[in-house]
């Protein structure tokens, strides 16, 4: 392949690299978000009595603290492999940019 489109996907991969470091950091974010609530979660379990009625929604709000956890870190795992497989390919192109130029310069010089 020649020089501009090896360019060109150099930059379409550096843009979806962007795109995904933005949204493991918002997942990231959210994780924290939800950690910050199931503390507090634990902390009203902790406080009222255990056979009170409060015990169950305590723990169905758990669950779903958990749940969504658990989706979360699932898409965070997605998102970083697609991640490693996106800086392999912007290796790749620009090892083949950098031999492009230097056939470049084989042939003119």
């Amino acid at each position: 392949m020649s020089f501009a489109p090896n360019v060109g996907y150099l930059l379409l991969y550096t843009a979806r690299q962007s795109d995904l470091e933005f949204q493991q950091n918002l997942i990231i974010n959210n994780l924290q978000q939800l950690i910050a609530i199931g503390t507090r979660i634990i902390s009203v379990a902790a406080s009222t009595d255990p056979l009170s009625p409060d015990q169950a929604r305590v723990a169905a709000l758990t669950a779903a603290v958990q749940q969504q956890e658990k989706a979360l870190r699932l898409t965070l795992a997605r998102l970083q492999s697609e991640y490693q497989v996106v800086t392999k390919m912007i290796d790749s192109i620009r090892k083949l940019i950098s031999k492009n130029v230097e056939m470049s310069f084989k042939t003119f010089g």
